[in-house]
């Protein structure tokens, strides 16, 4: 019978600390970002067809422009 450690991912283990919405900085190119107009950082994205977004230093949401507060009303 197999051994379940011989089919563990063969890739770099992740960090045990945890990942944050500021790592995934690193899935988006510099020009694919653009600056929060809430905190300033240069962190904003958005996804093509898609009328949101959001920013991964300040955890803003944005939908149409118009940002999303924590109990889901339209500021």
């Amino acid at each position: 019978m197999d051994d379940p450690a011989d089919r563990s991912y063969p890739g770099p283990s992740m960090a045990t600390t945890g990942i944050t919405n500021r790592d995934l900085l690193e899935w988006f190119d510099d020009e694919e970002r653009e600056v929060c107009s809430d905190c300033g950082e240069r962190a904003c994205v958005s996804f093509p067809g898609l009328s949101a977004a959001f920013c991964l230093a300040c955890n803003a949401v944005k939908v149409d422009g118009r940002k999303i507060s924590l109990d889901e009303k339209v500021l």
